[in-house]
């Protein structure tokens, strides 16, 4: 096991002040809390016009671009299309404007003398002459699109070489509503992936001939910054989909983009219609937008172009610290299969870096300072936790298992396939999909029940409520069938109503108080027993001791004929109407390694208090409610196992069932104690445990049986 290093508290670390005022003005404007969303976002826009701008980080002998990658999932009403359009006309639009009537044209016009003019510099060509040609050339390219929701890669490279020439702006590829696009847009992907860390394309050489001219290409880095939106249950739900997402990722969309990933829409509480109107219409918020939009137009000026921020060596020791212990968290958090994570972690130092840039622009800082990579790390944080949540999300068989359970209804096949995108494929697929889902609901609270009509499969659902011991439900009266009032009762009190005088109970409520199967309000959490014949309290106590229960004797008990009942609370709250009740009380009986009176599997059933009873109490664990829930696969299996095995006696049966590698020699011995119990002598006892063993895969070598069993057995009965 790898130790761990010490790790930094993240949280305690401050948003980036301006973007945070962003933040709120949106949520304020949306009527909308889905701050995670909106944060990522407002960092997208602000690192969009930074690196438009052409913004660099100087750092260790480098120069780092200032651009953003993200990737931001929410469900429908979250705010996406409204939050967009109040940053683009409020922020980007005034931005835009300022930038391509000022800096743009004036950037460009210097970018294209300089390019003539390296061009002619070995050469005898007219520097003017190969001005006009690369003018030419310029506005060939089309215009600048400041932002663009689809583009090929022919359309990316040219736009490039526009910026190339214009030595200013940057590429953004804005798509909403990812899920829509994202089988057709592979070749552009791949494009932005080499283009992400400096702005730079791979060379591709063309024959030269004269009809087709190789130009010389240019050099030069043009920022590209990318934005998918989309609503996660549109997207993750189509297994095509997903699958090409998942790809993307491990192609290094993951490593490179800040996440967000949100599953609820957060809706501010409702005021009143005066209230929310001025809410929306608040002065204050304009004005602090105004205040924004103002600041931001002036940095579309000249004078905050191409700025090259500085990193003192304590920032940049800062920030190197900050990587380092990324790249431990990156080997100490994650095991080999988690591969796409732990390569997120590792490189989160270099997003950190990027944004921290685009912050101290926005901040007119001639520097990145140690305020301004702790701003970008608590949010670069923020996305690593969302790109977390977003891969160990839920498998489709959960999200089947969860539908089932809260569906309310029976459901068929059908059904699944037109309320579940994800329910798809062949009839093995779903099938497996099924047995899936209901592996799961066996460990996780949620049962799932099968039943057959005509040959078409229904399926229903229930999440269960585990056992609160001091919650079990019942009722009492002094009347056997009026005024039975519903309690919960904890499970040591259980023992002073069991010796009151003249009381009945019952493990259910009823309606009314009047108790009658018709009355009977689902929901039961302790099975209670009635042995009458055959089975003495020690061998109850022994066939039982793994459980907890309470035994106590009934006013017809006496030392030669034991009665005696056995409450045992269950490890879930079951809502069984009348007849699955009936049903899982006979599959109770099946399991049982003794007889027991099958009366109690009426819902109603009454029992009697004994203000003389023996009370025996067992501390173990609690019965698995779910082994006897009908219309279940695992009561089907434990009914196959039973009755696999209909040639031996019921006490038999149940010790082959329980028998299995590792408590071999303890069943053995178990069974052999009760066959003590029952009065057979040490003769008769060995012949019934070799006949036993017969049964039983692998069975005992007889020296065991006779060292171990059958030595347990003599001193028994010496005893």
């Amino acid at each position: 096991m790898i130790k761990k290093t010490n790790r930094t508290d993240f949280s305690t670390y401050q948003y980036h002040p301006l973007s945070e005022q962003l933040v709120k003005i949106i949520e304020s404007k949306t009527q909308t809390e889905n701050t995670a969303f909106f944060r990522i976002n407002v960092a997208y826009f602000i690192a969009k016009l930074a690196s438009t701008m052409r913004t660099n980080i100087l750092h260790a002998n480098k120069k780092t671009v200032v651009n953003v990658y993200a990737i931001n999932l929410a469900p429908s009403g979250a705010g996406k299309g409204h939050s967009k359009d109040i940053l683009e006309e409020n922020i980007i639009e005034p931005f835009k404007k300022q930038f391509m009537d000022t800096t743009y044209k004036t950037i460009g016009e210097l970018s294209l003398r300089a390019l003539a003019k390296e061009a002619v510099k070995n050469a005898d060509d007219d520097e003017d002459a190969e001005y006009d040609k690369l003018r030419t050339e310029f506005f060939n390219c089309g215009p600048f699109m400041f932002s663009y929701s689809e583009a090929s890669v022919a359309a990316v490279k040219q736009m490039r070489e526009k910026l190339l020439m214009a030595g200013s702006g940057a590429m953004s590829l804005e798509i909403d509503e990812i899920s829509h696009h994202i089988e057709k847009i592979d070749d552009v992907i791949a494009t932005y992936l080499e283009l992400y860390d400096v702005g730079k394309l791979g060379k591709r050489m063309i024959k030269h001939t004269s009809d087709q001219k190789r130009n010389t290409p240019l050099d030069g880095r043009t920022p590209a910054n990318l934005l998918l939106f989309g609503t996660p249950s549109v997207l993750l739900n189509d297994p095509k989909k997903e699958k090409k997402f998942e790809e993307y990722n491990i192609d290094g969309l993951g490593r490179r983009s800040l996440y967000g990933f949100t599953t609820q829409t957060f809706h501010k509480p409702k005021p009143d219609a005066v209230t929310a109107y001025d809410q929306l219409h608040c002065s204050k918020t304009d004005d602090s937008l105004n205040t924004i939009t103002q600041e931001l137009v002036e940095l579309a000026n000249e004078e905050y172009f191409g700025m090259n921020l500085k990193m003192s060596r304590d920032t940049g020791i800062f920030h190197y610290k900050y990587r380092t212990e990324c790249e431990n968290r990156a080997q100490e958090d994650y095991t080999s299969f988690q591969e796409m994570l732990s390569t997120e972690m590792a490189h989160r130092h270099s997003k950190v870096l990027k944004l921290a840039g685009a912050y101290a622009w926005i901040d007119k800082a001639t520097e990145v300072t140690i305020d301004h990579i702790k701003y970008a790390i608590r949010l670069v944080e923020d996305s690593g936790e969302a790109y977390a949540r977003l891969l160990t999300r839920d498998q489709p068989y959960v999200r089947l298992a969860h539908f089932i359970a809260e569906a309310g209804r029976e459901l068929t096949i059908v059904d699944m396939m037109e309320n579940l995108p994800f329910f798809k494929g062949n009839k093995q697929v779903k099938t497996e999909m099924l047995s899936l889902a209901i592996t799961y609901g066996l460990k996780n609270n949620i049962v799932i029940k099968r039943s057959y009509i005509d040959d078409i499969a229904f399926y229903t659902g229930e999440t269960l409520e585990l056992t609160d011991l001091n919650r079990l439900t019942l009722s009492y009266s002094e009347d056997s069938t009026l005024n039975f009032t519903p309690i919960f009762c904890s499970y040591d009190d259980l023992d002073q109503l069991i010796i009151e005088d003249q009381l009945y109970w019952t493990v259910h409520h009823f309606a009314d108080n009047y108790r009658i199967g018709e009355k009977a309000i689902p929901g039961f959490n302790m099975l209670v027993l009635d042995v009458d014949e055959n089975t003495s309290l020690s061998t109850a106590q022994l066939l039982l001791k793994e459980f907890k229960y309470k035994i106590y004797t009934t006013k017809r008990h006496t030392d030669d004929a034991h009665r005696f009942r056995i409450i045992l609370p269950l490890t879930h709250t079951l809502r069984l109407n009348r007849k699955e009740y009936v049903q899982y009380m006979n599959n109770v009986f099946e399991w049982l390694p003794f007889f027991s009176d099958e009366a109690t599997k009426d819902i109603s059933r009454k029992w009697a208090t004994n203000k003389d009873a023996i009370i025996i109490n067992n501390d173990g664990d609690l019965l698995d409610a779910t082994l006897f829930i009908p219309k279940t696969k695992t009561s089907e299996n434990i009914k196959k196992r039973i009755h696999e095995n209909t040639n031996m006696s019921h006490l038999e049966n149940w010790f082959v069932r329980e028998t299995e590698d590792g408590n071999r020699s303890h069943m053995y011995i178990k069974y052999a104690l009760c066959l003590v119990d029952a009065g057979f002598d040490i003769v008769a006892i060995r012949e019934k445990i070799d006949n036993f063993n017969t049964k039983v895969k692998p069975p005992l070598s007889d020296d065991e049986i006779n060292q171990t069993i059958m030595r347990t057995v003599a001193k028994k009965l010496a005893a």
